[in-house]
């Protein structure tokens, strides 16, 4: 893809994948926004989860919104068995 190709970018329950590696922040535009959704049982996704803002910031985003996802249906581990906690959300916006 090309850099600063895409306004979002889009991750659901996101398993042992840094959703904000450096390659992610390339392909989005100023201003873009990554939705990342899971479930808190998902350590990948919990680390990011609780980041601080400061922390955020440090890697170039600023949250947007966190809490628990509106309209994410009940997905899927790696193994095919059904996540048991509830789904949340974190939206970021690249600085």
């Amino acid at each position: 893809m090309a850099t600063g190709s895409q306004s979002k970018v889009i991750f659901q329950n996101p398993y042992k994948y840094d959703v904000l590696n450096p390659e992610v922040s390339r392909v989005l535009q100023s201003g873009g926004t990554v939705e990342i959704t899971g479930g808190l049982s998902n350590k990948t996704f919990n680390t990011i989860y609780k980041m601080s803002e400061a922390e955020l910031q440090a890697v170039g985003y600023t949250l947007v919104s966190r809490g628990q996802a509106s309209n994410a249906t009940q997905g899927l581990t790696t193994t095919g068995e059904v996540i048991k906690s509830t789904i949340m959300e974190i939206i970021l916006k690249k600085n």
